[in-house]
């Protein structure tokens, strides 16, 4: 098989999920997409700045990071890129970490800086969209950071990486089961102040969101019992269709998510917390509504590895 030709991989590693895209070129000029898989493992599961990946999280995520593997195998990828974000860059055994996975899984994973990370997803949103003349205001929100980025014509003009994301707000703020409505209140007003120092951006531009959240969200107000990326692509989430979402989240326990919501066991604790940084996000930008996206990092970085 020419290595030309040959599908490319590229992994990422975050807080709560690892995505796998293995794509190729399209004749179109496009990406040709052969596998599109995204798995929560949370190998941030109670990490704080300085603190330690937990061994039985990264347990699973190497188990997990294996199967990736003997994907990219059986698709017989030639180019694989593997990067970290937020964790890696928090945890004083991120290198171990990558040592481990370099030994059981033949690749070794990169860490990123919260800069780079907004690049890659801004590239995906610019590059995957044919996106030329219209501002694009992109929030990708994670696990462990959230980053905004604005820019045009496929050049970043701006950018902010928030060291907070819907694992450590949950952790820290949304303690009771169902919420109380003084934990989200609170919450929301730290967000609010936050976002409050950051720079506005031009009334014209198109707010896309890339993530787990924000698709999750899209998928609770579809009404959707089982999640595929097909389903929210482009699809636009309003203010008051994200307000009916969250009253509804808060009047649940996250049992009650689970089985009537049908959310995964890994994301029904932290969907509020995410909710609450969306909700933030279009209030201090005013904007009445945000396109879903489900690309992010991966896409940024297999266009990348498609250009070598």
């Amino acid at each position: 098989m020419d290595i030309l030709h040959s599908p490319c991989a590229a992994i990422e590693v975050g807080t709560n999920s690892l995505h796998l895209l293995i794509g190729e070129p399209s004749p179109e000029g496009g990406l040709s997409i052969k596998e599109d898989l995204t798995l929560m493992t949370r190998l941030g599961e109670e990490l704080t700045p300085g603190g330690m990946l937990r061994e039985k999280a990264i347990k699973r995520t190497i188990a997990t990071l294996k199967r990736f593997a003997r994907t990219c195998h059986s698709y017989r990828v030639e180019k694989l890129a593997a990067v970290g974000t937020n964790p890696l860059r928090a945890a004083v055994n991120a290198r171990d970490f990558i040592l481990r996975v370099e030994r059981k899984c033949s690749f070794r994973i990169r860490i990123i800086s919260s800069e780079e990370e907004a690049r890659l997803t801004f590239l995906a949103i610019a590059q995957g969209y044919n996106i030329d003349d219209t501002p694009l205001l992109v929030l990708d929100i994670g696990g462990g950071s959230t980053e905004i980025i604005y820019g045009k014509d496929g050049v970043i003009e701006g950018m902010v990486c928030l060291p907070v994301g819907a694992v450590g707000l949950n952790q820290q703020y949304l303690v009771h089961d169902p919420v109380r409505d003084e934990e989200w209140e609170r919450l929301l007003h730290n967000l609010r102040q936050r976002l409050s120092l950051l720079p506005r951006t031009a009334s014209s531009a198109q707010a896309f969101g890339v993530g787990g959240t924000i698709c999750t969200l899209m998928a609770v107000e579809l009404g959707l019992k089982e999640f595929t990326p097909q389903q929210v692509e482009l699809k636009k989430l309003t203010i008051p269709q994200l307000t009916e979402v969250i009253k509804r989240l808060k009047s649940l326990s996250i049992v009650e998510r689970r089985e009537k919501l049908a959310l995964h066991p890994l994301r029904a604790d932290i969907i509020l917390a995410g909710a609450a940084i969306l909700y933030a996000f279009l209030e201090r930008y005013s904007r009445k509504e945000i396109v879903v996206s489900v690309r992010g990092v991966r896409y940024g970085l297999l266009h990348e590895l498609l250009e070598d």
